[in-house]
């Protein structure tokens, strides 16, 4: 998480440059103020208000009295199977609504639906794709000026 951008995907770059590392950070970047302020109003932060493990999310945990985290629980599996809305799992699905359906007209539609479409080319071209679906980051106040359009 980085305290001017929010949170980034980590990348690397392989080099025999020497190069100098960061410093740490004087503090802890999360959990921003108001954050801390959420989750004493209805014991969740923005984030995991966004997409509550309790209710099939994938996020949960909490914060001491002295607003730091306590504890944290990120469901890589939950966060992927709700931000991956075309799969193998929705291909799956099609064809067997399809393989099932009766009215000609019905099922020609169902073939050439988009739906059916995206799950096709979601299978075919990104295989080994995963993904994550953002809400916790949309929601999160780290960054938030710098996400802006300018």
């Amino acid at each position: 998480l980085n305290p001017k951008y929010g949170l980034l995907y980590y990348s690397a770059a392989i080099t025999t440059l020497e190069l100098c590392p960061d410093p740490m950070l004087e503090q802890d970047v999360c959990p921003h103020p108001m954050c801390v302020a959420t989750y004493k109003a209805i014991d969740k932060t923005p984030c995991m208000a966004a997409c509550p493990a309790d209710e099939g999310g994938c996020l949960d945990g909490s914060i001491d009295t002295d607003g730091r985290i306590e504890d944290s629980y990120f469901d890589r599996e939950r966060c992927a199977t709700r931000s991956m809305n075309f799969g193998i799992n929705s291909l799956q699905k099609a064809l067997m609504e399809i393989v099932e359906e009766e009215d000609s007209e019905r099922r020609h539609a169902m073939i050439n639906s988009d739906f059916f479409t995206r799950s096709c080319t979601s299978v075919s071209f990104f295989k080994d794709s995963v993904a994550q679906c953002f809400e916790c980051m949309r929601v999160c106040p780290i960054g938030r000026a710098e996400r802006k359009l300018k």
